[in-house]
């Protein structure tokens, strides 16, 4: 299957999303410089924009604005759950913010001389 993104996606990139207007708090399946996605235990409505605020790391907070594209259901070992994939809204500033997001995910930090093989 061929993916028709324009940015590269990161697949558990080690950072949570809290969306206060759905009470959902969640690890990011998969983020890119255009969206995002989460697995959540609801459904929710789609076509919504929501407020989103990304911790990557203990001092800074990044806040957008995201439209909640689709959500679907998918069977699960521990039961149901659903794919929740949100837009980020755009805005003169929503590409640098989000690439300051990405720039900042854990899991893209390169291990400079821990000593670890």
């Amino acid at each position: 299957m061929h993916d028709h993104r324009r940015d590269p996606r990161v697949s558990d990139p080690g950072v949570s999303v809290s969306i206060p207007s759905l009470g959902v708090t969640a690890p990011v399946r998969d983020i890119s410089a255009g969206g995002f996605a989460l697995s959540i235990e609801k459904d929710v409505r789609a076509d919504a924009e929501h407020v989103v605020e990304f911790r990557p790391t203990g001092a800074l907070r990044v806040v957008l604005r995201a439209t909640l594209a689709h959500c679907r259901g998918v069977r699960t070992r521990s039961g149901r759950r659903y794919l929740a994939g949100f837009s980020f809204v755009e805005a003169d500033y929503a590409h640098e913010a989000a690439t300051l997001l990405m720039s900042c995910l854990p899991k893209l930090v390169p291990n400079q001389g821990s000593g670890r093989a």
